[in-house]
Parts: structure tokens; C-alpha cells; sequence
């Protein structure tokens, strides 16, 4: 077979390998593997090997093969997998890297090519892995799934599917970043389906960022969940905001096997904001670290207990006339404003009065006065204080039973709503087809303190949709 390691229908147990600068013309430069099951591969290192298929590891119908703690790096296939390639079975990956592999071949697959035989289907499993700076001279410049059958194609920025058995790529608490395709299928994760039977791509507590390519394939079900994404995609509490790697080199620059994808900063969107009620969730990150330190992050490093630092307190008066920095005396008139140049850590004190939105909350940049689609429209990491006179240095200075204090955030524009009530306190509301649909919008933004208001005089009378 002229490979360096040939496994065939054997239980294995490898630990504390390296396997390193080796050549085949065939499949897996470094490792091949036939109809193994229930194998172990811990602390092995595959790099710098190169085949036609699978440049580091080529795996062919192998169930329940599990691979923890290994690093799967610059390996090249002139064909499929520049990492690895598998066809057909189980196989899990977690606590691992695999980055810098390069797939000259357009059927690709950069990082990972998973192809499902005419006879089976292939399920393949990422948890706590980082999957980053890999490059296909074609599609999937991070992942591939593919079964040959005729369809259409489009992707996700890491990772490409060709569906036509079943399929399933499950991705819990991963870091896929900095991929190259140099087709338009697939930087991060991209798919392809013919439709004729279910296939599904389950990303939960992860982050697809910064990867060549962010588009879709419709006839795959993608079940996307608590995960920062470059676009915004349909789910649960996903969110499109830059993670702040602590060192992420560009997609441009792959192949390559350096950067820090951890997430030093507090003001990270990953911080704390993953969802720790699903299963399974890892109880350590990639690195061993604990995962729980208050609540799980996002993606595959847990940040170890920063905290976010006190950054600009800001003021906003209903009569101000300045910028909103430095004193009351400065204070600006536009809280929406304040609020978009507001970073992580800033905190906005607001006087007493009455505040009406005057931006939409899908075009903050841009006033458009007295639009039922205006809102207040807050954003992570900031903390907003209510009920001040004026003076006040500390929000507890404030005196939030005094009514003249009051601090009202209003959707009614034309001062003309009219409330009255029956017998039985219920209440019918008058001159209000002008009123804010939503007066406040929080939407996927985390760590926000709202204190101190009353937000009132709204009508939503339309969809969930911001507009």
C-alpha cells in the first residue's frame, strides 16, 4: 500500500506519536486506515506528510474511531483532504487543531474531506477543535462532506457537503477561522445536497469566522445555535460580531499554522454567552482548561476569568448640547447616538426627562424622525443609568423613588396618546398609530445593565422583525 502506518480492521491505541515528513503517490501520507473500529489515537502528531488522498491521514469505513488531543498540521493532497480524508463511518475529533493542510485538488476539502460511500453514510464529530488557516484550491477550504450525486452547490465560510446518503457533521464549541477556498464554496462550512434525502450540520456554541466564503446550501438542514457567524443566519441566539482573536491572522495569508485563537478579552462576544443546557458540552476546552468558570464560552478556547475593564462613562441630558463626554455640563441630547459610539465597558448616564427614538433599528446611522420602526437600540457590554437630576457623579446618588426624576424612554412622537380605563382597570389607548413599534430593542446583545427607566408609549403592531 505504500503508505508510512497501515491499520486494517484492528482496535488501536496510539499515544505520544509523531508522524512527520513522509511521501505516498496513494492514500494517507502518514496514516491509512481500513475498516478499523473502536481506535484511540491521543497526542499524535501528523504533520508536513503529503498523498494524492488524505495528505495526512486517509480513513476508509472506519466506526467509532476517536481522535483527542492531536494536532493535524501543514500536511498537503494533491487530491481530497489535505488533512483528512475518510470515507465512510464514524469519526470523532475533540481537543484538537488542524490547520495549515492544503488540498490542491478542486473536489478539496482543505482541512477535512468526508465523503459518504454508495453503500453507507458518514457521520463526523468536532468538539473543542480548531480548524484554522487551511486552504483547497477548490471547494471547502476548512471542511468537506461530500456524496457524488448531481445538485447544486453553494457553502458556509469552512467547511463544503455533498450530500446524497445521510449525512451529518455535528460542530460543538469549535473555532473555524482563516479558511481559504479558492471557489466560491465553502471558506468555513459549506454544503452541497442533491435533495434526495436529509442531511444535517448541527453548529452549537461555535464560531465561523473570517473564512473566504459565508454562503448556504438550502437543501441541507443547518441547525445553528449559540454561535458567532461573518452573516446573519437563521437559529437560536446566534450573532454577527467580531470575537476578538487575540491573534487571527487573515484567510488571505493560508496556508498557514500559526495565530492565537483564544479570546483574551472580557468584551468578547464569545465570553460567557454560550448555552450551557445543551448536549453534549465539553467540560474542558481544547487546552484542558475548565470550561465552567461562570458560564461556557463560545468557540473552542474558555476564557479563564477575565473581567471588563472600566472604559468612558458618558452623559445625555434632554436640553445638552455637546458631545456627551467628560461632565453634565457636556452632556448630548442624543442618546442613540451616544449609544453607537459607546465600546465595551462604557457606561451612559441620563438626566431626567423625556427621550424619543429617532433612528431605525436596522440603519443606526441615519435620523429618521417621528418612524414607527425607531427604537432605542443597545448593544453588548454597555451599561446604561437612569433617573439622574444632573449633577449625580454615581448612579447611587440617584433618588429613584422621586418621581420628578423620572427617566422616561417614549414611542408616542406626537404627545397625543390618550389611555383610559374601565371597571376593571383594563386600558383602551387613543391617537397611537404613530407610536414606536418597539421603543427598546436588545437584540443578541449580551452583559447589558439598563437602570433606572420607564419605557412607555409603545405600538407593536406588526411581526417579531425589527422593522
Amino acid at each position: 500500500k505504500k503508505n508510512i502506518l497501515y491499520f486494517q480492521s484492528t482496535a488501536l491505541k496510539i499515544k505520544n506519536l509523531k508522524i512527520k515528513n513522509n511521501l505516498t503517490s496513494n492514500m494517507g501520507g502518514g496514516i491509512f486506515l481500513i475498516k478499523t473500529s473502536n481506535s484511540n489515537f491521543s497526542n499524535v502528531i501528523v504533520q508536513k506528510n503529503k498523498a494524492t488522498y488524505g495528505g495526512g491521514i486517509f480513513s476508509y469505513s472506519c466506526n467509532n474511531n476517536y481522535y483527542d488531543y492531536c494536532s493535524i498540521s501543514s500536511n498537503n493532497s494533491i487530491g481530497e483532504g489535505g488533512g483528512i480524508s475518510a470515507k465512510g463511518g464514524n469519526i470523532y475529533i475533540q481537543n484538537s487543531k488542524i490547520n495549515g493542510n492544503y488540498a490542491t485538488n478542486s473536489n478539496a476539502g482543505g482541512a477535512c474531506f468526508y465523503r459518504a460511500p454508495n453503500e453507507g453514510a458518514i457521520n463526523a464529530y468536532l468538539k473543542n477543535c480548531q480548524i484554522t488557516g487551511n486552504k483547497a484550491n477548490g471547494d471547502g477550504g476548512g471542511i468537506r462532506l461530500a456524496r457524488y450525486r448531481s445538485g447544486q452547490t453553494t457553502g458556509l465560510g469552512g467547511s463544503r457537503t455533498d450530500a446524497g446518503l445521510m449525512i451529518t457533521l455535528s460542530i460543538y464549541n469549535c473555532t473555524i477561522s482563516g479558511n481559504y477556498a479558492t471557489l466560491s464554496g465553502g471558506g468555513g462550512v459549506q454544503a452541497y445536497s442533491d435533495g434526495t434525502t436529509d442531511s444535517y450540520i448541527d453548529i452549537v456554541n461555535s464560531i465561523i469566522w473570517d473564512n473566504s466564503s459565508t454562503k448556504l446550501d438550502n437543501e441541507v438542514k443547518w441547525r445553528m445555535k449559540y454561535s458567532i457567524l461573518n452573516v446573519a443566519r437563521p437559529g437560536v441566539a446566534n450573532i454577527v460580531e467580531d470575537p476578538l482573536f487575540a491573534n487571527a491572522p487573515s484567510y488571505m495569508q493560508a496556508p498557514f499554522s500559526d495565530g492565537d485563537y483564544s479570546i483574551p478579552s472580557a468584551c468578547s462576544p464569545a465570553f460567557n454567552s454560550g448555552d450551557s443546557k445543551v448536549s453534549p458540552i465539553p467540560s474542558t476546552d481544547i487546552l484542558g482548561n475548565n470550561r465552567f468558570i461562570e458560564a461556557i464560552d463560545r468557540g473552542a478556547f474558555e476564557n479563564q476569568g477575565a473581567s471588563i475593564e472600566e472604559g468612558t462613562r458618558y452623559y445625555v441630558s434632554s436640553n445638552g448640547t455637546g458631545d456627551g463626554t467628560s461632565s453634565w455640563s457636556n452632556a448630548s441630547n442624543d442618546l442613540q447616538e451616544v449609544i453607537n459610539k459607546a465600546t465595551c465597558g462604557d457606561e451612559i448616564f441620563v438626566a431626567k426627562g423625556v427621550y424619543k427614538p429617532n433612528r431605525k433599528a436596522n440603519n443606526l446611522t441615519s435620523i429618521s424622525p417621528n418612524h414607527v420602526d425607531n427604537s432605542f437600540t443597545l448593544k453588548s457590554n454597555i451599561s446604561l443609568y437612569g433617573g439622574f437630576k444632573g449633577f449625580e457623579s454615581n448612579p447611587f446618588q440617584r433618588n429613584l423613588s422621586d418621581t420628578t426624576n423620572r427617566t422616561i424612554l417614549s414611542g408616542d412622537f406626537l404627545n397625543n396618546d390618550i389611555i383610559t380605563y374601565d371597571n376593571l382597570g383594563l386600558p383602551t389607548f387613543i391617537n397611537n398609530s404613530e407610536n414606536a413599534n418597539h421603543v427598546v430593542v436588545i437584540s443578541n446583545s449580551l452583559n447589558v445593565i439598563m437602570d433606572g427607566f420607564t419605557i412607555q408609549n409603545g405600538r407593536a403592531n406588526g411581526d417579531n422583525s425589527l422593522t
